[in-house]
């Protein structure tokens, strides 16, 4: 007779929001899955902070996490992201991105890689 299989998740949510100010979002969340004679657990992490400088100006650090324990090598990835986003004038914009993102995989090591983004957008 085959086990029944159980999928549970826990998720914890942080919000900060002033009415002038920077924000703060954090998410934290743990799934369980169980079938058989396997159980998989993932952890992830989420965060997002924004802050306008000025009117014109505006920047947000985003970071998002996961870590899943593998026998062996365990799984793990980080990603790190920035923008920044510039009002030029009243129909232009300009974005700046950069991005970072790292972790372990079972069986292949260590990874990372570096990414810069630059758009100009324009609204007619």
């Amino acid at each position: 007779m085959a086990r029944p299989t159980f999928d549970h998740t826990l998720t914890g949510r942080l919000s900060w929001s002033p009415i002038n100010g920077p924000q703060d979002r954090l998410s934290i969340s743990i799934h369980q899955v169980i079938q058989q004679d396997e159980n998989t657990i993932t952890a992830t992490l989420q965060n997002t902070f924004t802050h306008s400088i000025s009117d014109a100006i505006s920047s947000r650090l985003e970071l998002d996490g996961s870590y899943e324990p593998v026998v062996g090598d365990p799984d793990l990835d980080l990603t790190l992201k920035g923008y920044l986003d510039v009002v030029l004038a009243e129909s232009w914009q300009a974005f700046l991105a950069g991005s970072y993102l790292a972790g372990t995989k079972s069986g292949g090591g260590f990874y990372h890689s570096l990414l810069f983004e630059l758009s100009v957008a324009t609204t007619f």
